[in-house]
């Protein structure tokens, strides 16, 4: 239940076609997605799983968190704890939610929320939770872009021939 709360609202429905579809209170759609997350991340020691396969980003899980958390009761230092993210940026998405400002967080990354969010990263990095992203070296990425197939298709061929013909031409 609360995977198809946090899937459409990511979808832009709101919480009263939620509720209605689902015979909840207001409450209990934004509680619910609060304790999923909050379970999911007890578990697995993530969230940024669920934002991957509900196809949303961490700001709006975050905002859901949040949103449920304020709802349930919970501190904001209980909830920046579990977010692995400072109180400030929690007291700045419960501001953006009490003041209906909806489009910035619904906007890609916004700035609090996206520091939070590498925040998040360099904790689970130190952690070894996460690998951090490999550096390509110069030398392999020219290999991936200078192999040689080992069957040239006719186009491979058509531009050599037009070379060697121009070079001829050339002498």
């Amino acid at each position: 239940m609360a995977e198809f709360i946090i899937q459409h609202s990511i979808k832009g429905m709101s919480k009263e076609e939620i509720g209605n579809q689902l015979c909840l209170t207001q409450t209990d759609i934004k509680v619910l997605p609060y304790q999923y997350i909050r379970d999911y991340i007890a578990l697995y020691h993530q969230i940024q799983r669920i934002a991957e396969r509900n196809g949303c980003t961490l700001a709006q899980i975050y905002k859901i968190y949040v949103e449920g958390g304020v709802a349930k009761g919970v501190s904001i230092n209980e909830i920046a704890c579990t977010l692995k993210i400072n109180e400030e940026a929690v007291q700045e998405i419960v501001n953006k939610i009490q003041n209906e400002s909806q489009p910035e967080l619904n906007s890609p990354e916004p700035p609090i929320i996206e520091k939070a969010i590498s925040e998040v990263k360099k904790n689970l990095i130190q952690e070894g939770t996460i690998q951090p992203p490999k550096p390509i070296s110069i030398a392999e990425s020219t290999n991936q872009f200078h192999q040689t197939d080992p069957e040239p298709n006719s186009l491979d061929l058509l531009s050599k021939s037009i070379i060697s013909e121009y070079k001829k031409k050339k002498i």
